[in-house]
């Protein structure tokens, strides 16, 4: 004996169909890499630094400028980068690091400034 009237038996099966699509695992992102950035002062002297690229969002993005001591590392906390490069100045000279191409998402590069 059938319960359930025919007209209910296809939206019912309609429902477990999008039920059971929606157990499934997600599928991965398509999104590139996105890594939070550390700064160390590798120069030998203070610096002025500021970090300018993509970030997770897809957008152009700046970080602010910031001194740097010799010898110190400077986390930029909460800001996600998939492309970047950090530009630095000193009295006596400047110079560019970028975020190598292998990005690992999630993780933390350093990059370390260099004359």
């Amino acid at each position: 004996m059938n319960v359930l009237p025919e007209f209910a038996s296809a939206p019912m099966a309609a429902a477990a169909a999008v039920a059971a699509l929606l157990a499934l695992p997600g599928v991965a992102s398509a999104a590139p890499p996105a890594v939070q950035v550390r700064v160390c002062n590798g120069v030998g002297t203070n610096v002025s630094f500021f970090l300018r690229g993509i970030n997770q969002n897809g957008s152009d993005s700046s970080y602010p400028a910031q001194g740097l001591d010799a010898g110190r590392c400077h986390f930029a906390s909460g800001w996600w980068w998939r492309q970047a490069n950090v530009s630095w100045f000193t009295e006596n000279g400047s110079g560019r690091t970028y975020l190598p191409g292998n990005l690992r998402d999630g993780s933390t590069v350093t990059l370390t400034l260099k004359n």
